[in-house]
């Protein structure tokens, strides 16, 4: 399925926005964050497409730590606001109707064991329910 983006260069600039403020240094950083090949991500900030497949959204989606719906809203839906609000406003958005964040802490055993357990038990709940996104991203 193909998600036709309303306007390519406004939703490039969103996303290089957003991987600014979610703290990836450049765009190969946020290529491995989300699974994707560089190419796709440069594809997607200098809004060389006007469409991209869902897939493509869902991995651009988790590498940001936004839900997928959100993403897609967001380059689905009218430009009306500058880039860097929407970015921010793509990140800062409070969890909708059926969707829930939690903050966990870990103390006394290294952060990336945790992450690595909670992102392989994410994956494996996520695999059984259908529809369901789960991201997971570190609090700043």
């Amino acid at each position: 399925m193909a998600v036709t983006v309303r306007d390519p260069a406004w939703f490039g600039a969103v996303v290089r926005q957003a991987l600014v403020l979610r703290g990836h240094a450049t765009q190969a950083d946020l290529a491995t964050a989300s699974g994707l090949s560089l190419n796709s991500v440069v594809n997607v900030v200098t809004g060389t497409k006007d469409s991209y497949r869902l897939a493509t959204l869902e991995h651009l989606a988790t590498g940001l730590g936004v839900p997928v719906s959100r993403l897609v809203a967001c380059a689905t839906g009218p430009s009306r606001r500058p880039a860097r609000q929407a970015a921010a406003a793509l990140l800062d958005g409070t969890p909708r109707r059926g969707q829930s964040a939690f903050l966990v802490t870990a103390e006394g055993i290294d952060a990336s064991v945790v992450e690595a357990a909670l992102g392989a038990a994410l994956a494996s709940l996520s695999s059984t329910q259908a529809g369901a996104h789960l991201s997971m991203r570190p609090v700043d």
